[in-house]
This record gives C-alpha cells, structure tokens and sequence, in this order.
C-alpha cells in the first residue's frame, strides 16, 4: 500500500505526523514470512530491525505479545487465574523468558541483513529493551553475541558502535498490561536519521521491521521523520500450543482441568 504524504496521511487507523523532509512514499505491509520480508525491504535504504521475537526469541513456553500467549492468559478458567495472581505466576513466565535458550525466528535472517548491507543499506537494530534495566539488562549483551555468533551485524552510527539502539521507554498495551503508547522508538529513529547526509530535496525514510504491530503504528504516528512499517510475525509459526501452555500450569497449579486432563490421558 503506498500513499503520497501530504501534511499529515491516515494510515491504516494511524495518523502521521508531517514529515520533516520533502512528501514521500509511505508503506504498511505485513510479511508473514522470510520471503515477504525480503519483498518489503527491496527498496529500502534505512532499515531499524526490532530485536525480540522479530530476530530471536526465546525457546520457552509463554511470550507476551505473541498472539497464542496473549490469548491464552486472557482466557484462563478461574483456577488458573486465581493460581496466576497468587503465585505470581508472571514473574516465573518472565524468569523463565530471560533464562530461556535462544533461537533465530528464522535461519535465513543473517543472509537478508548480509545481503541488506550489500547493496548498501543501513540496517539497525532497535529494541524496546532498557540498557538500565535493574532486572534484566545483564540479558540485553548475550542477545547482542548471540546475534553476532549467528552472523547478525548492524551498521554503526554516530550514537552507536555497535548500531543497536535501547528505546528504553517504550509504552505499548500487551495483554494483561493497559498502559498508553509511547514510542521511545520513534524518537531513537528521527535522531539517527537526523545525523545522516542527504541530498537537498530527498526523503528522510526508514523502515521499522518489527512483530508488534502497536509499536510500528506508534512510530509512525509519533516520528517526525518518515517512517514506514513491516508487520513481520514469522514468530508467531514457532509459538507453543496451548496444550503445552496448559501442562506448564498444570506442573505448579492443582486444578480441576489438570485432573481431567490426565484422567483423560490415561484411559
């Protein structure tokens, strides 16, 4: 889908600012897998990859912002439920999340960016991720060497050596969390973009890869640069069943579905 700017462009349900360069095409697409990612980005020069569940994710059984977890948690019989606020159920999923092993969410990932870098785009990565979180940021550098290990490299910047950008402050409604939209990333984009040489009259655009449609929709709302969108949910082929969601309760909670289940499974 591609649409002229003007001062301002409604874009599926999302208002965009005015650009801060001269009109130029915008683009929302979904890309389901690696080859229509591929298809999406044949254009693009400037390309920030969400990091988690967009590159790699974590071999564990809940995600939150994956559409299966998401789901599930929003539908649990009361036993579950209960069983979730009283043992604080969500701090184990999330403790789980970080301790997980990780994988590529697609093994042809390292060549796209490989290929990207060679025809002379600039490809970032950028994460909803804090580098100050006091819980979990020891986890933030063993995604940077896995992804390095597995021959993931990014452009370096001005602001970034190692051209991976922390938003920090992200705010985007996940599941059970209703909070407002904020894009951190939106405003990490506009200053990279905004250190970059180019041509009098030519379109300060980028591409923002990332699996949370919510927070493409708040880049682009809120950038002042332009911003087009790739909805890339490869990960959503590689989520947990709920019958596997369903036995990881099982193992900590007593409840009448778990014993009909295994009744069930032994007749």
């Amino acid at each position: 889908m591609m649409c002229a700017m003007s001062a301002a462009l409604v874009l599926a349900g999302v208002s965009l600012a005015p650009a801060l360069a001269s009109p130029c095409g915008v683009t929302l697409e979904v890309a389901a897998n690696i080859m229509a990612l591929e298809a999406a980005l044949l254009e693009a020069t400037v390309i920030f990859f969400d990091l988690d569940e967009t590159l790699v994710m974590p071999r564990t059984t809940f995600i939150y912002g994956l559409p299966r977890t998401d789901m599930f948690l929003k539908q649990m019989n009361p036993c579950f439920s209960k069983a979730f606020e009283e043992l604080d159920l969500g701090r184990k999923m999330e403790e789980e999340y970080y301790h997980a092993p990780l994988a590529l969410v697609h093994s042809k990932l390292p060549s796209t960016i490989k290929a990207l870098h060679s025809r002379g785009a600039s490809v970032y990565g950028l994460t909803s991720r804090s580098a100050e979180d006091r819980n979990y940021s020891w986890h933030n550098q063993i995604v940077l060497d896995f992804l390095f290990q597995n021959g993931i490299v990014f452009s370096k910047s001005l602001t970034s050596d190692t051209g991976v950008f922390f938003a920090g402050d992200e705010k985007i409604q996940h599941g059970h969390n209703k909070v407002m939209k904020r894009s951190g990333k939106a405003k990490i984009i506009d200053k990279v973009m905004r250190n970059r040489t180019y041509m009098e009259g030519a379109c300060m655009k980028s591409f923002l890869v990332d699996n949370t449609m919510a927070k493409i929709e708040a880049a682009m709302e809120q950038s002042e640069t332009t911003v087009s969108g790739v909805f890339y949910t490869e990960a959503w082929l590689k989520q947990s069943s709920l019958e596997d969601m369903r036995a990881w309760f099982c193992k900590v909670v007593s409840c009448d579905e778990c014993t009909n289940d295994s009744r069930a499974a032994e007749m």
